[in-house]
């Protein structure tokens, strides 16, 4: 569902006509898949499933991207993510899984709620990016050297004003 929000957000702001109905019914959906601890689920079929760090950070990257700062679910995935934000070393279990894809939206959470966190999750996945790249410069881990070089570069990017398509509407 974060990916597809995240893909009809974009073509929005592109200019293609994104029906409002559907918009409106995929965040109703990723705001009733947030949990008590503040994660985000994978369906809401499976009411005992947990959230993922992968999961939370996608939703709420997606939910920052609208403008929703305020709600309680992204109050509380922004908590769940700092309770997991990187250390510079060796990543948490929780953050191991899925690590670039989850990075990515993560930090992406990160850079638009920076308002809130000074910028203090940037430096320490920066810092556990770095100390995992490959002696050719290329990042490796759960898939091809080329995902995980190409996720490992967009998040290094963000804090220099990287990736302009991400950007709330003004």
């Amino acid at each position: 569902t974060t990916a597809e929000l995240l893909a009809l957000w974009a073509a929005q702001k592109a200019g293609a006509t994104v029906e409002r109905d559907v918009v409106t019914h995929g965040f109703t959906y990723l705001r009733k898949s947030a949990t008590t601890e503040g994660s985000f689920r994978y369906s809401l079929s499976v009411k005992t499933s947990e959230g993922t760090f992968a999961l939370t950070g996608g939703s709420v990257a997606a939910l920052l991207l609208t403008r929703d700062t305020g709600s309680a679910e992204v109050r509380g995935g922004l908590a769940y993510l700092m309770k997991h934000k990187p250390t510079g070393g060796v990543p948490t279990e929780q953050r191991a899984l899925y690590y670039f894809y989850a990075n990515f939206h993560a930090a992406l959470a990160m850079r638009l709620a920076e308002e809130r966190f000074g910028g203090e999750w940037q430096p320490l996945i920066g810092a556990e990016l770095r100390a995992a790249q490959q002696a050719d410069g290329s990042w490796a881990r759960e898939y091809d050297p080329a995902y995980c070089t190409a996720f490992a570069t967009l998040i290094l990017q963000m804090p220099g004003g990287g990736l302009q398509g991400f950007k709330r509407n003004s």
